[in-house]
């Protein structure tokens, strides 16, 4: 079962000319503006995910303000040129996608028409979330019973979702929302530019 979660593809290859692939990845999406956040520095999610769980073991953690935060907030509705000078060297750039642009739609039509919900059930991940240089790729992980550190991209698009699976097995799973055919041509198209990647799967409760 999932709450929400995220369907990821990613890259740990350096790519050479981010800016450019900040323009391209928002033109698949059909994307004017993104919610923008930046990392201060470089990012390092998952020496903050451990941080946060020291103090949660130490009864530290009195609020939402006392988790570690590696993003910070630069602009609700950042028009993708400002996204394209945000970018800082060494750092890593978030673009959250409004759902209402063109790529989400498509991907959603899929959960509709085409999903075997007997494996997705009600679980729709589609909002698309581009993270562009290096950072943690932190995934829930059903047999540890915690998150892990899956690898350390310097390019994910993440898609965004609400719903709890039927299936869980992600054997099963990835493959068959990878069927999806929105998301067979961005893959496509994406790989074209960048090379190969390699999905992965959050899953929160």
């Amino acid at each position: 079962m999932a709450a929400c979660g995220s369907l990821y593809l990613f890259t740990e290859r350096l790519i050479p000319h981010p800016v450019d692939v900040i323009r391209q990845v928002s033109d698949l999406c059909g994307a004017q503006t993104a919610r923008l956040y930046r990392s201060d520095g470089q990012e390092r999610g998952w020496e903050a995910h451990l941080e946060t769980m020291e103090r949660i073991a130490g009864l530290q953690l009195h609020s939402s303000a006392d988790y570690v935060e590696t993003f910070h907030l630069l602009d609700d509705s950042a028009s993708i040129e400002e996204s394209v000078k945000a970018f800082q060297e060494g750092g890593c750039l978030r673009l959250m996608y409004p759902a209402e642009y063109e790529l989400a739609g498509e991907v959603f039509k899929w959960y509709e028409h085409g999903a075997d919900h007997e494996i997705v059930g009600d679980f729709t991940p589609c909002e698309p979330v581009l993270q562009i240089g290096w950072h943690d790729l932190i995934c829930y992980c059903e047999e540890a019973e915690e998150q892990i550190l899956v690898a350390r991209p310097f390019l994910s698009v993440g898609f965004f979702g609400w719903g709890y699976v039927a299936n869980y097995d992600h054997d099963v799973l990835i493959p068959h929302l990878l069927t999806n055919p929105a998301l067979v041509e961005f893959r496509t198209k994406l790989e074209a530019i960048v090379g190969p990647l390699t999905p992965a799967l959050d899953l929160s409760y």
